[in-house]
C-alpha cells in the first residue's frame, strides 16, 4: 500500500522556518508551512486536522489526518518488520494527538510531546521543515546540534556527493 504523502498540491517551501511555542504549548505555523501541510485557510470550512507526533523521539511530525491514517495502518498491518513498526507506533501513540490548525494558524502540541521535547514555557524555539508531505519540528538544542555535526562533516559530504555533480 502506497501513501499518498502529498495531499494538496503545494510545493514544499524551501529552507526551515522559525516559530515560537507559547505558554499553552501552541506551535503557529508560518504562511507557507500552513499552506503545505493543510492547504489554504478556507472562510466557513472547518479548522483543518493534523496528527502531531513523534516518531524517534528527537523530532515532531505534523500528518495531515488522512496521511497518519494510512502510515498507522501500515505499522499495524506490518508483519515483516513487526517489532520495528509496533515500537514506532507504541511512540507515535504515546507522544501524539491529534489538532486542528485554528484561523490564526495555531495548532496545540500535546503535554507529554512538549515536555519530551523540552518544549515549556513561552517562547520556546522551534523550526519547521517541509518534506515528502510532512512537516518536521525541530527544537533549537537539536537543531543546534544537527547543525553542528553537519558542518564537522561538511568536507567528507561534499566528497562523497561530488559523484552527483553537487559542488
Amino acid at each position: 500500500m502506497a501513501i499518498d504523502s502529498k495531499p494538496n498540491a503545494a510545493e514544499a517551501p524551501l529552507g526551515f522556518f522559525d516559530g515560537k511555542v507559547d505558554d499553552k504549548g501552541r506551535g503557529k505555523l508560518p504562511g507557507e508551512v500552513r499552506r503545505y501541510a493543510v492547504g489554504p485557510q478556507i472562510p466557513g470550512e472547518p479548522d483543518p486536522a493534523l496528527f502531531v507526533t513523534s516518531l524517534d523521539g528527537r523530532t515532531i511530525k505534523l500528518y495531515p489526518i488522512t496521511v497518519w491514517r494510512e502510515i498507522e495502518k501500515l505499522l499495524e498491518d506490518e508483519r515483516e518488520k513487526a517489532k520495528a513498526a509496533k515500537q514506532t507506533l507504541l511512540l507515535a501513540k504515546t507522544y501524539g494527538g491529534a489538532t486542528t490548525v485554528d484561523s490564526s494558524n495555531r495548532f496545540l502540541i500535546p503535554t507529554v510531546l512538549r515536555k519530551k521535547m523540552d518544549l515549556t514555557g513561552d517562547g520556546a524555539s522551534v523550526f519547521y521543515d517541509c518534506s515528502k508531505g510532512y512537516v518536521t519540528i525541530y527544537s533549537q538544542k537539536l537543531l543546534d546540534q544537527d547543525i553542528h555535526a553537519a558542518e564537522a562533516n561538511a568536507e567528507a559530504n561534499m566528497e562523497s556527493l561530488a559523484s552527483l555533480g553537487i559542488r
